[in-house]
């Protein structure tokens, strides 16, 4: 891949000219590959690299030292560098945790029943049971929604709609009628339909 020149400048400001010359000849094979050892002069370029950087640096250091308010606004700057950095930091940390509370609601909803109307959901997630007692009865351990449809032989998605409760739908999982008393008046009968009564 081609760098353009504004890439190699910005290479060349980090590190020096020398060091960019080498690893731009390493990767257009113009030089060994260095597979073993380095090179004496590999290890002097990069020596030179470390010393220009340094002096770089402590000159950088200097100016600012006999500047005062140079010195501060590069204090400044940087402080506000490190704001930014931080705000950017808690923006992808909240929002990686936004990803993770959703992929665990999703993974709860392949598996679990979290709602099944008002006034009827308040025990869904204190859903563990009682293993003890399940082994003294000789009943099976089913802990969550999934583990219950599967030993049903129905889907997740069957046994939701079957024990979802709304006091506005029109949908009912019973047959109503009443059947007379011998002691007199009406009893009224609810029957499951014959999804309900199948599960």
């Amino acid at each position: 891949m081609k760098l353009t020149r504004q890439q190699l400048y910005d290479r060349i400001r980090t590190s020096t000219k020398e060091e960019v010359t080498l690893s731009e000849m390493k990767r257009l094979g113009f030089w060994p590959a260095a597979d073993e050892k380095p090179t004496l002069a590999e290890e002097f370029l990069k020596r030179k690299g470390e010393l220009e950087r340094e002096l770089r640096q402590l000159t950088g250091d200097q100016r600012l030292l006999e500047d005062p308010e140079r010195a501060l606004q590069a204090m400044r700057k940087q402080r506000m560098l490190e704001a930014r950095r931080k705000r950017e930091e808690t923006k992808k940390r909240k929002a990686q945790q936004r990803h993770d509370n959703a992929m665990r609601w999703h993974k709860r909803r392949q598996e679990e029943i979290l709602y099944i109307g008002d006034d009827y959901s308040k025990g869904l997630h204190h859903n563990q049971s009682d293993h003890s007692k399940l082994n003294d009865q000789g009943l099976p351990r089913l802990d969550d929604g999934g583990q219950l449809a599967q030993a049903m032989g129905i889907s997740l998605h069957e046994l939701r709609f079957l024990t979802f409760a709304r006091q506005s739908a029109t949908l009912r999982h019973y047959r109503q009628f009443f059947i007379p008393k011998k002691t007199g008046g009406q009893r009224m009968i609810s029957t499951p339909m014959p999804r309900l009564k199948r599960a």
